[in-house]
């Protein structure tokens, strides 16, 4: 009987083995497999192992007991599993899907000022303010926004008074920082940010609504285009870390 696959591998009704497992040394067998796993032969049909013959195939003996016992609860555990794997899929599956958040979602808290980036027509970049300035975007989660951007190195003013700055200085502070508040929305569809301008340091954009389309987002940076930049024929893109 070497040639015959493992008892494992072959296939038994379970219901006919538990009642031959719980009878006596010369209980009737049934063995529904092709190869029958006793006697080693082929067959279509059933074959039965009369009462009596117990001895003859084996079926009698302790360790073949055990077998058929090892092998039904092998089979066994090969049908829970897989009755259990698609529901552990679709737990899972519906995991995922409840993690996959919303545009808005991602957006919400507060976003530290890495860099505005105005890139023109012949690929060149300007900063317009400067390579490493400082700022804050924060989105609430009721829809009201707060932006500011400040640029690195703006002098300080020699009287020491804000209302008392020369041109130069007066200059400086102009170009050098932005400032604007009021409400968004987001359009999730056409992943853009729309901001209400309710007011700004740049008064023309007072009572705007803007846009501000989403290049990309991950838990750690957002970067996002202004078309409205000040720099006429650039792409202007404002990029964002997470805040820790």
């Amino acid at each position: 009987m070497s040639g015959l696959p493992p008892l494992a591998d072959v296939p038994m009704a379970p219901l006919d083995v538990a009642v031959w497992a719980k009878g006596g040394r010369d209980a009737p067998f049934i063995c529904p497999a092709q190869w029958c796993s006793v006697c080693g032969k082929l067959r279509a049909g059933r074959v039965k192992v009369p009462t009596g013959m117990g001895s003859h195939h084996g079926v009698g003996d302790q360790s073949s007991r055990r077998q058929v016992k090892g092998a039904q609860m092998f089979r066994h555990g090969i049908v829970n599993f897989c009755l259990a794997a698609p529901l552990a899929l679709t737990f899972f599956s519906g995991h995922a899907v409840a993690q996959q958040k919303t545009l808005k979602q991602q957006l919400i808290g507060t976003w530290d000022f890495v860099r505005t980036e105005a890139t023109q027509a012949d690929g060149k970049k300007i900063f317009p303010f400067g390579e490493h300035p400082s700022g804050v975007n924060i989105f609430t989660e009721d829809g009201h926004f707060v932006q500011i951007q400040i640029a690195g190195g703006i002098p300080k003013f020699a009287s020491n008074s804000r209302v008392t700055g020369t041109s130069d200085e007066n200059k400086a502070v102009v170009q050098g920082s932005l400032a604007l508040f009021g409400t968004y929305t987001v359009d999730e569809t056409k992943k853009m940010i729309v901001y209400k301008v309710d007011s700004s340091t740049f008064p023309n954009w007072i009572g705007l609504v803007q846009e501000r389309p989403v290049d990309s987002i991950t838990a750690d940076e957002l970067i996002h285009s202004n078309a409205g930049g000040s720099i006429a024929g650039a792409k202007t893109v404002n990029i964002w870390k997470r805040s820790k």
